[in-house]
């Protein structure tokens, strides 16, 4: 602790006293002409203080040199708005890539047939087993284009000529119930995966739901002849009467669902997979 001879106290490196006990803070300090060695030195601090409070604004000229100032933070929160904004609209554009691509990829397997259960054990074989298959479901000529051969699990995708002969092949598919073959359209991967999630849903409610007849459609759940889907969670019904009778199957089910309406869902066939034998059930 010492003293000067104009009364000031110097009690420690944070605030300087006068004898009126007035604090003065190193910042106010700071800011007058000359900083606090400059105030010392004007108001008759000796050369020590004066040293110190040299040696004390260097040191903290040095760790806030790297400070960010107020202008700097607005600057900051512009940058990053901007990239938030970037970074949506990247987003988007992803999105709609995605969308393309998954739309080229239907188109490319819209000619295609998907077919597990044969014994074949090479594409040869295959193509003989095929053309057997075919004769059972329609009158008319299958020129195969190509076929390609996916182990696991163990099912030939069959592209044909004619894409009309598709669906052709599809709506006589029930003459195969026992036989352990299935044929379905070859689905693209979020197709397979939105298929998949209303198996689940379907076997539950058949499962669960004593009373209620189930369905699988190609991309809707029948439930007493009424289609719905499902859309982020939850399942979605065309009219409010198909959702009230919907919840009240629902009340049954081990696992709870939300069900929400909308006008448009489709308006698949009712010609589907019963649950009941789900053994035959196609494998999306």
């Amino acid at each position: 602790m010492s003293s000067n001879k104009r009364g000031y106290l110097l009690t420690s490196p944070d605030n300087l006293v006068s004898s009126a006990h007035k604090k003065l803070t190193v910042t106010e300090a700071s800011t007058m002409d000359g900083g606090a060695s400059g105030f010392l030195s004007n108001h008759g601090g000796n050369s020590s203080d004066n040293a110190f409070w040299s040696a004390l604004e260097s040191l903290l000229d040095r760790k806030l040199i790297n400070v960010a100032k107020k202008d700097d933070l607005a600057g900051m929160h512009t940058k990053i708005i901007g990239l938030q904004n970037e970074n949506k609209q990247l987003r988007s554009e992803l999105s709609q890539m995605q969308n393309k691509f998954e739309m080229l990829d239907r188109a490319s397997k819209r000619g295609n047939v998907s077919v597990r259960g044969l014994k074949s054990r090479n594409v040869s074989e295959a193509l003989r087993d095929f053309g057997a298959l075919c004769a059972k479901l329609t009158t008319s000529p299958v020129e195969v284009r190509d076929v390609t051969y996916i182990k696991k699990p163990n099912v030939f995708i069959f592209e044909l000529c004619d894409r009309k002969l598709v669906d052709v092949l599809l709506k006589q598919r029930k003459k195969l119930k026992g036989s352990n073959v299935f044929i379905q359209r070859d689905y693209t991967a979020c197709e397979r995966a939105r298929r998949y999630k209303l198996r689940q849903l379907g076997k539950e409610l058949s499962r669960d739901a004593e009373n209620a007849k189930v369905r699988m459609g190609e991309f809707s759940v029948f439930v007493n002849d009424r289609p719905f889907q499902l859309s982020d969670g939850n399942i979605v019904a065309r009219c409010q009467s198909d959702a009230e009778m919907l919840t009240a199957v629902l009340e049954k089910c081990k696992d709870k669902y939300s069900v929400v309406v909308a006008a448009n869902i489709g308006n698949e066939s009712t010609e589907g997979t019963l649950y009941e034998t789900s053994d035959a059930a196609p494998v999306g």
